[in-house]
Order: C-alpha cells, then sequence, then structure tokens
C-alpha cells in the first residue's frame, strides 16, 4: 500500500512539474522601460535558477543564480538583476533588441526541476499619444496647429520617428479633409528602429493634416498633427542700378533723332545753295570776263583808226 502511495505522489510531481513546463507566456513593454519577468512555477524554495534569452538564433545565457551566486552575460551586465525572491528577472533599460524569448530553469528544494517556463517580450518604441513630426513645425505648440507663409510652392515633410515595429504603421496626409497624395521614404536607423516619412508639395493656401497610425504597448494608436499653409504671392522687387536717374530712352530716342536728322537736313540744304551759288557766280564772272575781252579787242581797231 505504502508502494501505491509513493507511485501517486511521484505521479503528481512529474505531472505538475510538465503542467508548467514548456508553457508561454507574453508581455509587451516600452523602449526605455524596466521590466518585470516572472518565472511562474508553482510553490517552493528556488535553490538555482538560469535565465535564457532567444531572439530566434539561438539561446545565450541571460543571469544565472547557481549555489547563491550571480553571473551575468555580458551584454547585462548592468542592467539585469533578481527580485528578492529570486524568481523574478529584472531587465531595465530596454531596447527594441530585447525583443524575443525569455525561458527560466528552476531548482527547487526536494522537488523536480522546473524546464522551460517562456515569457514571449514584445518591445514597442512609441509611446501611446506619440505625434508625428512636421519640421517646419518644430517648436509650435504640439497642442495647435501651426501655420506656414510661403511666396512660392515648397515641400511639407511628416515623420513618425523611431518606429518599431513597422507592421501596421501608416502616415497619410489630408489636405481639408481629403486624402492628399505623397512620396513616401522609409530610413532604417542603427538601434533598429525605422523612420517613416512622407513628402508632399504645397501649391495652394490650405489646411493639411498629417494622420500617423501605429502600434504601442498599448494596442493600435491613431495620433494627428495639422498645418495652415499659406501662400501669398509678393511682386517682384527690381533691384536699383547704378546708373544715374535719366529719361526713359524710349521717349528721348525718337525726337534726339528727329533733331538729327532736322539738322542733318538743314546742313546738306546749306552746303548745296553754297555750291550752287558758287557756280552761278563762276558762270556770271565767265561771262563779265568775256565782254571784257571784247571791248579789250575793240580798242586797238578804234585807237590805229584815229590815228
Amino acid at each position: 500500500m505504502a508502494h501505491i502511495q509513493a507511485s501517486v505522489v511521484i505521479t503528481l510531481l512529474i505531472w505538475a512539474a510538465v503542467s508548467v513546463s514548456g508553457t508561454t507566456t507574453e508581455l509587451s513593454t516600452t523602449a526605455g522601460d524596466t521590466v518585470n519577468i516572472a518565472c511562474l512555477f508553482g510553490e517552493g524554495t528556488v535553490i538555482n535558477i538560469y535565465w535564457y534569452y532567444n531572439n530566434g538564433t539561438g539561446r545565450q545565457k541571460l543571469l544565472f543564480l547557481a549555489k547563491g551566486n550571480i553571473t551575468l552575460g555580458a551584454e547585462y551586465a548592468n542592467r539585469a538583476s533578481l527580485q528578492d525572491d529570486n524568481s523574478t528577472l529584472i531587465l531595465e533599460n530596454i531596447t527594441v533588441v530585447d525583443v524575443g524569448t525569455y525561458c527560466c530553469v528552476v531548482d527547487r528544494k526536494g522537488q523536480i526541476p522546473v524546464q522551460n517556463i517562456n515569457t514571449k517580450l514584445n518591445v514597442f518604441s512609441l509611446r501611446p499619444d506619440t505625434l508625428p513630426v512636421i519640421p517646419s513645425c518644430t517648436g509650435a505648440d504640439e497642442s495647435s496647429s501651426c501655420s506656414i507663409h510661403a511666396n512660392q510652392s515648397f515641400t511639407l515633410n511628416c515623420t513618425l520617428p523611431n518606429v518599431y515595429p513597422v507592421e501596421d504603421t501608416e502616415l497619410i496626409w489630408y489636405h481639408d479633409r481629403k486624402h492628399f497624395p505623397s512620396i513616401p521614404e522609409v530610413t532604417q536607423n542603427d538601434d533598429g528602429t525605422t523612420d517613416i516619412i512622407r513628402h508632399i508639395k504645397i501649391y495652394e493656401t490650405g489646411n493639411f493634416t498629417c494622420n500617423a497610425t501605429y502600434l504601442s504597448a498599448n494596442g493600435r494608436e491613431n495620433t494627428a498633427v495639422s498645418v495652415e499653409a499659406r501662400i501669398i504671392i509678393i511682386p517682384a522687387i527690381i533691384p536699383p542700378t547704378d546708373e544715374p536717374n535719366t529719361p526713359d530712352k524710349n521717349l528721348t530716342d525718337g525726337p534726339i533723332v528727329g533733331i538729327a536728322l532736322s539738322v542733318a537736313t538743314v546742313l546738306i540744304v546749306g552746303i548745296l545753295l553754297c555750291i550752287y551759288c558758287l557756280k552761278t557766280r563762276s558762270h556770271c564772272c565767265s561771262k563779265r570776263d568775256g565782254q571784257n575781252s571784247k571791248v579789250v579787242q575793240a580798242d586797238p581797231g578804234m585807237y590805229t583808226t584815229l590815228l
């Protein structure tokens, strides 16, 4: 009879160990926070506990408590510890690279070791109510719409920075509550996050809203920022020149040309008159010279006759 009772006790202990072995819970947190990951086993005094981390590439040592001594993996030396009961892992300054599965193996006094108690950790980089960023509005009151003035078309950018995970993340521009086409851009950051950007070209005055949809530790989030764009046409200003103030050439060129032509005409007419007068005078002088020669020719005869 005692043998049967012992068999029943051993069977129950094995069943209890199996019931908690291989189980997986899920935990969500935000980058920068501290997370407590409990090793969920039944009652019993912990003798040794071994924590492992697996990001999908293989299991690696995180923290070991054995015979009262704690050893840490190199990457967790300054941010991993145990609570007083040694059953909960404290992990500080969480980053997106901490996403993965955390596994604990427990030795309990007088009981069968508990194997592979898994906790899946989800890390979200964005906090609830994180607003998208319009760089042109940096410094403006985030609770209200900012205003941008320009005298010509310009580009507006909307950015949702440091996003993780990028699944179910979306940026959409609206113009006066209607969807406005935009050009997407994605930038990968060294810390594993992603900057999601949308560019639009502004050609007219109006209200433009950038709507962001993303995931946080609390679930799906939806936030928006608006900007009032005003395009003001400013008349072009002609820069001053170094030339002195003179009447418009278009107004003076005509009279100057007319005066020049008149003077030239008068000169030509004067020259022609002078030539005419000179020729006329020469002709008159020739006639007189002829008459004088005739008189002189007659005089000798007359003189001879008289003699």
